[in-house]
């Protein structure tokens, strides 16, 4: 089920959000969060109360919290609203009063959520962020931005979460051909650019370094992306579906977005450490 949070929820946790923090911690909290960096860190936080700068909690909440929902599409700012709520469940929940713990259940009701499925098991979101950290120390922006949109939209709008993530993995075998000034596919589709990668480049011989088990292995992922691909497009919001259109599950929107993750991962593991290199004749 994806959760299209209702205003109720979204008050309920933007009052939580206010009760469980100070002045100083709204900052890191929404950067963890994935609110936007460069809104959230150009602004300064003064404790001198004559300060210029300085601005008061409400103010704050305004500046740096309730901004999200102007920085974002509803399916990411909430992702990004369940995230804030889970990040300080996670870290006060003992020392949070009953009363505002039963006050947010009811609140995350409104919207069918309860805090045990806000707080549940993030095997996957933690995958999604280490996938992201790679791609960005690879100077792959667009990957690691697609993955960030997939990252948030994972408990609110699955198609969404499984588009941006292939279309992450797309980005990501795109940008390695380009780099080493290699021609592009005629479609431009996850299948060919892998098919071009493997064709052009030396990644088939990188995985066979540690015996022919792991070159079986890469070649498993790369019959696993043409499987991901045609799963995007039934699970996925890539094209419009019409009446047939139906939600992914739990589990078919997981595998999908973990298969894009393991392909983004490996790629931009070999850019990183320069081992990717063309095998066409100069």
């Amino acid at each position: 089920m994806d959760f299209n949070l209702a205003s109720s929820t979204i008050g309920a946790i933007r009052e939580f959000i206010d009760s469980q923090t100070s002045r100083g911690d709204l900052k890191s909290l929404a950067l963890k969060a994935g609110a936007s960096s460069e809104r959230v860190m150009r602004i300064k936080i003064s404790g001198n109360m004559r300060d210029p700068n300085y601005r008061s909690k409400t103010q704050l909440m305004g500046e740096i919290i309730d901004a999200v929902y102007e920085d974002f599409e509803k399916p990411e700012a909430d992702g990004i609203f369940l995230r804030m709520t889970e990040h300080l469940l996670r870290a006060r929940v003992e020392w949070i009063p009953a009363e505002e713990i039963e006050t947010l259940e009811r609140g995350l009701a409104a919207s069918n959520l309860s805090i045990a499925q806000v707080t549940g098991p993030t095997g996957v979101q933690a995958l999604l962020e280490s996938t992201a950290d790679s791609t960005r120390i690879s100077d792959l922006k667009e990957a690691t931005d697609l993955l960030t949109k997939g990252l948030l939209r994972l408990s609110t709008d699955k198609p969404g979460a499984v588009t941006a993530c292939t279309s992450a993995c797309e980005s990501t075998c795109r940008i390695a051909l380009e780099r080493l000034g290699l021609p592009l596919p005629a479609r431009k589709q996850l299948p060919d650019y892998l098919d071009a990668l493997c064709d052009q480049t030396n990644i088939m011989a990188l995985a066979r370094v540690s015996g022919e088990e792991t070159k079986g292995l890469f070649g498993s992922l790369r019959g696993l992306a043409r499987h991901t691909y045609r799963a995007a497009h039934e699970l996925g919001d890539r094209h419009a579906q019409g009446e047939r259109a139906t939600d992914p599950t739990a589990i078919g929107a997981d595998l999908a977005v973990v298969s894009c993750a393991a392909l983004a991962t490996v790629i931009a593991g070999t850019i990183e450490r320069g081992e990717l290199e063309s095998v066409l004749p100069r």
